[in-house]
C-alpha cells in the first residue's frame, strides 16, 4: 500500500514539474544606457531558454545609497538568440535625486510558440484608386 502512495506521490510531482514553463529561471537582463529625461533605456536580455520570450521586467532606479527608489514594470519581447537588445521604460524619479543607476529584475519570463503563420510577414495589398 506503501508503495502505491509514494508512486501517485512521484507521479503527481512529475507532472507538475513538467508542466512548469521550461524558461523560468533562463532569462536574465540588465540596462547598460538610459536617457534620465526621457524616461528611456537600453539593455541586454540573456536567454537561455533557446525559444522566443516574452518577459515582464521590473526596471529599479537606486539612489546612491544603494535604496531602490523607484519602480517600474515593462513588457519586453525576444527572439530566441542567446543575446538580444531590448528597449525599456525607466520609472520617473525627480532629477534632484542623485541615482547611482538602474537595477532590473526579470518578473516572468514565457516561452513565445510562433507559427509558420506568425513569423512571415503579412503583407496587405496597397488600395489604389482608380481612374
Amino acid at each position: 500500500m506503501r508503495r502505491i502512495l509514494v508512486g501517485m506521490i512521484l507521479a503527481l510531482a512529475g507532472a507538475t514539474a513538467q508542466g512548469a514553463d521550461p524558461c523560468s529561471g533562463k532569462v536574465t537582463a540588465s540596462v547598460l544606457s538610459y536617457d534620465r529625461a526621457a524616461r528611456q533605456g537600453v539593455g541586454l536580455l540573456v536567454n537561455q531558454c533557446g525559444r522566443p520570450v516574452a518577459a515582464e521586467v521590473l526596471v529599479m532606479a537606486n539612489n546612491r545609497d544603494g535604496f531602490v527608489v523607484a519602480k517600474l514594470r515593462t513588457n519586453v519581447h525576444a527572439s530566441a538568440a542567446p543575446l538580444s537588445v531590448i528597449r525599456v521604460d525607466l520609472p520617473f524619479v525627480q532629477s534632484v535625486v542623485a541615482l547611482s543607476g538602474y537595477a532590473v529584475e526579470v518578473a516572468a519570463a514565457t516561452g513565445v510558440d510562433i507559427g509558420e503563420q506568425a513569423a512571415a510577414p503579412m503583407l496587405e495589398p496597397r488600395w489604389t484608386p482608380s481612374l
